[in-house]
């Protein structure tokens, strides 16, 4: 919604606007998921599965290196300020994954 809204309401200066284009955007993965459903039924071979969730996975990671970690960089005067903030969110990411697999999740 933030990422949607934001540059409508620069762009507009229209609050109104932005809140709207921000719903509009927001029913695109819902209704994806109807539609997904509707093709392909209950059940997707795994390896398909597998396959899909490795390119989406390939698709953030390319994002992350070539355009935000780049971005922050540009927008923050402190390198050392986004290198920390990298490792936190590692950080972060990781001991959830630890926690997930301690509960059994």
């Amino acid at each position: 919604g933030i990422a949607v809204a934001t540059p409508v309401y620069f762009a507009t200066g229209n609050r109104c606007k932005a809140f709207w284009w921000a719903c509009a955007s927001s029913l695109a993965e819902p209704l994806g998921a109807i539609l997904a459903f509707f093709i392909l039924g209950d059940g997707l071979n795994p390896t398909v599965e597998g396959a899909m969730f490795g390119l989406v996975a390939g698709m953030m990671v390319t994002l992350s290196i070539k355009e935000l970690i780049p971005s922050a960089v540009k927008f923050c005067p402190d390198g050392n300020a986004v290198s920390i903030a990298i490792l936190g969110g590692m950080g972060i990411m990781s001991l959830s994954l630890i926690l997930f697999a301690y509960v059994g999740v």
